[in-house]
């Protein structure tokens, strides 16, 4: 973790994911909980990382494309939910889409978005 560079807010998202992964992970939990980066973790972590810095950028594109792209299948509700949640309008996610379609970087199969 020591390698991003995060808002000094995030700095807690990051330590309760990796405290929330070890304690599903631990079968007993004692008085105090130690946490190994293992890969997993670590992996969680960069998606995490990576996802948090797609959003900042705010660019519909990017944020479409790793929502999709992370699943290789994604329900149109979900995304467009997921999109409005974040402060996407109609326009800017119909936009993006139109640009993964037309670079052949996804297409619709029935209620879904799929990775090709």
């Amino acid at each position: 973790m020591d390698k991003f560079t995060n808002m000094h807010y995030e700095d807690e998202i990051f330590e309760r994911l990796a405290l929330g992964y070890w304690l599903m992970k631990s079968e007993k939990v004692g008085d105090q909980v130690y946490i190994k980066m293992d890969g997993e973790l670590r992996r969680l972590i960069n998606l995490e990382h990576e996802f948090r810095n797609n959003v900042n950028t705010f660019s519909p594109l990017k944020v479409l494309w790793n929502l999709i792209k992370d699943e290789k299948r994604a329900k149109k509700r979900v995304v467009y939910r997921i999109m409005i949640t974040l402060g996407f309008d109609e326009q800017e996610i119909s936009e993006g889409l139109y640009k993964l379609f037309s670079k052949k970087k996804i297409k619709e199969d029935g209620d879904e978005y799929v990775i090709l």
